[in-house]
């Protein structure tokens, strides 16, 4: 600026003889210059622009989160001249919210005209929302159970036994307000209709939006034990077999018993039914006494494979064995009744 100064210096020394301050020339090119500069930021034309400009969350502490949904974006409207406006489009702005003193509760940020850093000449006219609420909570960290959900039923005479999943459990970081509920994390239904052996089947997780961002999507395998149903059954009047000595009289009291027991469902049903009475044999646990008299003698069942005996009635019998007559008392006996 100096050389310019000095040759329009040089140019106007020839006009006239008159006598010019010190830097005279300087003086007035930086008057030019200023007058230049007042054009571009005052005096040219001005216009109101429309920014979105995002809010940033910047020092929360690790142990603190935000558990609300919240505008993340302000609307800003803002009036300069053209040439600053249309510079700024392409610049990057944002609005800073310190959260280095922040705790738990409910926190209020105002937005007002000095929030975002503009550069001079930009003046802000208005901004949307003027005020942000968000709910500020502390992490807590829980191993939740993983429950499997089902639907329908196995084919007919068969039963569930037992229902797992893989994960069982599912470690789970989440503001204290969502997870102090949550009990399990429940699958997508899994229909077993029809199946009779056991089966691995795949589903997801059922979650509520602010659990599915910080579980994920994970893929749990359902383990299903199916097994025939039993049924209980009473069957009354079975006989007692009992292997008394040869020539002994003997007498039960009672002679059959009644016998609860669970029966699988394919000897009852179909092709495979069995005759229960036939196929359940009762009998005595202990040998036979040979001596005369009342003897209470337990009784023992013997069912055909896969029935299980529950219960006996009664558990006792009692077994009257009469005494043995003497042979010459007997031929008495018969002499006599033919001489009458």
């Amino acid at each position: 600026m100096e050389k310019l100064a000095k040759q329009i210096g040089k140019k106007l020394s020839r006009v006239g003889s008159l006598s010019w301050p010190k830097d005279w020339i300087l003086k007035i090119v930086s008057l030019l210059f200023a007058l230049m500069l007042w054009y571009f930021v005052v005096g040219e034309a001005k216009v109101d622009i429309t920014l979105f400009v995002p809010l940033e969350i910047v020092n929360l502490p690790q142990d603190l989160v935000i558990s609300n949904q919240f505008k993340k974006e302000l609307e800003v409207t803002v009036n300069g001249p053209r040439g600053l406006t249309r510079n700024i489009r392409n610049q990057h702005f944002s609005r800073p919210v310190n959260m280095e003193k922040a705790v738990p509760g409910t926190m209020l940020i105002q937005n007002g005209p000095d929030s975002i850093n503009f550069p001079r000449g930009i003046r802000v006219i208005r901004i949307q929302p003027t005020n942000i609420t968000i709910e500020i909570d502390r992490l807590v960290q829980k191993n939740l159970p993983v429950k499997a959900t089902i639907k329908g039923k196995p084919e007919t005479g068969f039963e569930i036994f037992s229902v797992s999943a893989q994960p069982q459990a599912i470690k789970v970081t989440a503001p204290g307000k969502f997870l102090k509920p949550v009990l399990f994390l429940p699958t997508e239904p899994i229909d077993i209709s029809g199946i009779k052996r056991g089966q691995i089947l795949e589903s997801n997780l059922v979650l509520k939006p602010e659990l599915a961002e910080l579980v994920g999507d994970p893929l749990i395998k359902v383990k299903v034990n199916v097994r025939e149903r039993m049924v209980e059954k009473k069957i009354q009047g079975v006989k007692i077999h009992l292997d008394v000595p040869k020539g002994r009289r003997y007498r039960l009291s009672p002679s059959g018993v009644t016998i609860t027991a669970m029966i699988p469902y394919h000897l009852l049903h179909g092709r495979n039914r069995i005759n229960l009475k036939k196929n359940i044999k009762a009998t005595v646990s202990a040998p036979i006494p040979d001596t005369a008299g009342n003897h209470k003698l337990k009784v023992a069942v013997a069912a055909v494979p896969g029935v299980t005996v529950s219960e006996i009635v009664p558990p006792e019998i009692t077994l009257t064995i009469k005494r043995k007559q003497d042979p010459r008392r007997i031929k008495v006996l018969l002499k006599n009744r033919k001489s009458k």
